[in-house]
């Protein structure tokens, strides 16, 4: 005999069981099956809305609980601080000179009860302590910028006035001597000299045209000097060659001690229009000095050189193409000054002769004064002079020379 699901439950009731889902006014799943038949009868849409719903649910109720209690405690006013958070105010100063810092909270009697910052409260005899206020700090005030100067009218700047370095960069280097000067300079490095030149043309019964040029570099260590000297002679007279000589020098000088030099000093010499006795006799000589020498006086602007040497002389003439060797002795000196209004004065003085006897003596001289007017020009008089040279071949000479130089 079957019996509803109505009597069932009274039944099992009255014999005290429960059976599973049994809480009261809950759905048995019976009654859950006929609920979920009836959502059936409700249209599309909403059996769709109440899905997705029932979906989102856990995620809804999730944010509420999460958010809600954040933006109702955002609204609320904040409590004021304590005393505490401002930080201490007082310091509590002990009878042997301790001092601590924080609030007196109050009096009990004979004690004072304080809230320290480090060891938090704090109960102590109010008998040798003292309580001082700490003065406030003051707040920062921001710096207020400094009002802007109003600005001064001056006067628009003139243009400085050309001056000749100015104009010797706006020209050309060839045309310019210091220009000139500054690369022929950076060109030869450590090297320095001089370039020098000089012409003429006299006019009487007879054109007669002269040109010098010479080419001078040097250099200098701690204990030694080189230099070469090149020069180059040419006369016309009426058109016909006098003059046509090319000579060079050379010059390696170390120092071995305070006082005492060795030097070696190349010169050669070619005469392209020599004559003796109307005969042409062009040439070509090779000199070589080998000498000793002592410094008798050394100074930053002077210097004077005595020394003895052994001369070497070859001559080749090219006219009829034979040669020449022989070696005799010198004695030389050697001057330099430096003057005011940079003046310079350079003279060498040698003289020839035989100290095993034999050959004849003979003697020659170069003197030069230069006059600086900058760094890069100058004004030189030159004069040179030989006479009887070991080689009679060889001509004697003398003459005297003003030149201009570029110094670089």
């Amino acid at each position: 005999m079957q019996r509803s699901a109505e009597s069932l439950r009274v039944h099992q009731h009255s014999l005290g069981i429960r059976p599973p889902f049994s809480n009261p006014g809950a759905a048995t799943p019976i009654e859950k099956y006929r609920d979920r038949r009836k959502i059936d009868d409700f249209p599309a849409d909403i059996r769709f809305v109440g899905i997705m719903f029932s979906i989102l649910r856990p995620f809804l109720v999730f944010t509420a609980v999460t958010l809600l209690p954040a933006g109702l405690s955002a609204g609320e006013d904040a409590p004021p601080p304590s005393p505490q958070s401002e930080g201490p105010t007082q310091v509590l100063v002990f009878s042997d000179g301790d001092r601590v810092r924080g609030n007196l909270i109050g009096r009990d009697g004979e004690f004072l009860v304080f809230q320290s910052q480090r060891f938090g409260e704090l109960v102590v005899p109010s008998e040798g302590v003292r309580i001082e206020n700490i003065p406030p700090t003051p707040k920062p005030v921001a710096a207020t910028p400094p009002e802007p100067k109003p600005e001064e009218e001056t006067e628009p700047e003139t243009p400085p006035a050309e001056t000749v370095e100015m104009r010797d960069r706006a020209r050309p280097y060839w045309a310019s001597p210091a220009a000139l000067a500054t690369a022929l300079g950076d060109f030869l490095g450590a090297w320095k000299g001089r370039f020098s030149v000089s012409a003429s043309v006299i006019t009487k019964t007879r054109e007669q045209r002269d040109l010098a040029l010479g080419l001078k570099v040097q250099r200098e260590w701690e204990e030694m000097k080189a230099e070469f000297d090149f020069r180059y002679d040419l006369r016309k007279t009426e058109g016909v060659i006098n003059t046509d000589l090319i000579k060079s020098n050379g010059l390696l000088r170390r120092e071995i001690s305070d006082r005492y030099f060795v030097q070696y000093r190349p010169t050669a010499e070619w005469n392209r229009n020599y004559r003796i006795a109307g005969i042409p006799a062009e040439y070509v000589l090779l000199q070589q000095e080998l000498g000793i020498g002592i410094d008798l006086l050394t100074h930053e602007q002077r210097a004077v050189r005595l020394g003895i040497a052994e001369n070497m002389f070859s001559v080749w003439t090219l006219s009829d193409n034979t040669n020449r060797h022989r070696d005799n002795q010198s004695l030389f000196t050697e001057i330099e000054f430096d003057l005011p209004w940079r003046i310079s004065v350079v003279d060498r003085y040698t003289w020839f002769t035989s100290l095993f006897g034999g050959g004849e003596q003979g003697w020659e001289n170069r003197l030069e004064v230069n006059k600086k007017f900058n760094d890069a020009l100058s004004l030189g008089l030159r004069q040179e002079a030989r006479r009887n040279n070991p080689d009679t071949r060889v001509e004697d000479y003398s003459l005297w020379r003003i030149l201009i130089g570029l110094d670089f």
